[in-house]
């Protein structure tokens, strides 16, 4: 299975949970899961050029590492420490 099908086929929002709700360093969540995602999706919004889905879906294009330093720089700035989303994509 190409990792483009797995981005077509992805539940985005599922992968925004992911990354919202991982742990930090600390053991605590990072983040209200609802919250994260509209700062997460806010950020693709402003900075990213477009909706949070078709954002990710390009990725698919990328190379692995510029897929995962994509999603840890939009995680960062929603303020999540973990983000088990941006090791999926890099892989």
């Amino acid at each position: 299975m190409s990792l483009l099908f797995l981005f077509a086929c992805h539940d985005f929002n599922g992968d925004l949970r992911l990354a919202c709700t991982a742990p930090s360093a600390s053991g605590a969540a990072t983040a209200d899961p609802a919250d994260a995602s509209r700062i997460l999706g806010t950020w693709v919004n402003d900075n990213a050029g477009g909706e949070f889905s078709t954002w990710y879906h390009g990725l698919g294009m990328k190379a692995p590492a510029e897929r995962a330093a994509a999603v840890r720089e939009a995680a960062a700035t929603a303020g999540i420490a973990d983000c088990p989303l941006a090791e999926f994509v890099g892989r």
